[in-house]
């Protein structure tokens, strides 16, 4: 009993970080091309206006593969992990959401001085925290 809950948190604590990296790369990847600062440039050159619409383009149809893609992503845990386990892979997807639109909005990493703290930002750590629990319990 003791060793099944002892694997369970050690196999718990091994899929958060894998999946906290999958996660962060994919939803990354789908949240980026449909936010990029390229969507509110406008210009009167022709040459510059096509170059344009063909960024656009091509930043959401690479942004619906990703999109399909974490789909995939979230059923092949579903079907060859756990319910449990999908359910904080998405919660870990969730909660990277707004750190990614900060970093297209700024350009720049989120890092310790330059995060916001508001109220989101809070609910959002506690959201990727609360998936290390879900993941351990989804194990056991």
């Amino acid at each position: 009993m003791a060793l099944a809950i002892v694997l369970a948190a050690v196999k718990g604590i091994i899929a958060w970080f894998v999946l906290m990296f999958i996660g962060t790369n994919l939803i990354g990847m789908a949240v980026g091309g449909l936010a990029h600062p390229i969507h509110g440039l406008t210009s009167d050159l022709a040459f510059l206006s096509r170059e344009v619409a063909k960024s656009r383009a091509v930043a959401y149809v690479s942004s619906l593969f990703f999109c399909v893609l974490v789909v995939v992503y979230l059923a092949a845990i579903w079907r060859y992990l756990s319910p449990g386990a999908a359910v904080a892979a998405a919660m870990l997807m969730l909660a990277r959401i707004p750190d990614v639109l900060q970093e297209i909005r700024t350009a720049e990493r989120i890092t310790a001085t330059n995060m916001s703290k508001n109220a989101l930002d809070y609910v959002t750590t506690a959201l990727a925290w609360l998936a290390l629990p879900v993941l351990c319990f989804s194990f056991y």
